[in-house]
This record gives C-alpha cells, structure tokens and sequence, in this order.
C-alpha cells in the first residue's frame, strides 16, 4: 500500500500492478478466481494445481475506496481515514488532552470482542 511522500524517485518508477503480479504468477502457476469475500479489500484466487490462496489488494490498479473500511494508526499516534491521500488527524494530542476519553478507550479495547 502507497503511504507517505516519496522524494528521491517517482512512484511509478517502482509501480508494478496486480495486474502484472497476477499474469506473472498465472505464467507458472494457473490462478481461478473465487467468490469468497473477506471484511477487507482483497480479491481472491486459488492455485489450481495446490489448496493454495492468493489474494490482491489493488489500491491503484484496482480501486476500493467505496468499500473501504479501514482506518489506520500509525506509530506516530495519527489517524489515517485514507492511505491514498495525507490527510490525517493527531490523534496522540487528541487523547493527551483529554484522559478521560483515553481511559474509556482503554477500557473499552480491553473488552473481549463479540
């Protein structure tokens, strides 16, 4: 996934699409396209020849932001609602000024999930 400015070369410089990942691997290995779906992005396939599972996220060949639900963290503390753009909120700051929602959210995260 493309994250952060990149200065010492152009992004396409170093692009190589699913696309081209995928006819790379069907030149070995023939790929069929399943139905299975997961909560995230990916597109699957499995290996004809093997149980094996593939699966592409294509966030520029094959775009995914209408079915989009992610958000990131990043180790700086900022929250990330997008990869594709900067645009971010410092989360950290958010939290520090405020402690009483900092200990809801740990609270709340240390909760077993249903």
């Amino acid at each position: 996934m493309p994250l952060g400015d990149v200065s010492d070369h152009s992004r396409a410089e170093t692009f190589y699409s699913s696309d081209d990942v995928q006819a790379l691997i069907e030149s070995r290995y023939p790929l069929i396209p399943t139905t299975e779906t997961t909560p995230g992005p990916s597109r699957y396939f499995k290996m004809a020849d093997s149980g094996s599972r593939v699966g592409f996220i294509s966030p520029h060949s094959h775009n995914f932001c209408d079915t989009c639900n992610r958000v990131r963290v990043t180790v700086e503390g900022r929250l990330l609602l997008c990869l594709g753009n900067e645009h971010s909120v410092d989360l950290r700051a958010v939290l520090r000024r405020h402690p009483a929602i900092c200990r809801y959210l740990k609270r709340r995260l240390s909760m077993p999930c249903r």
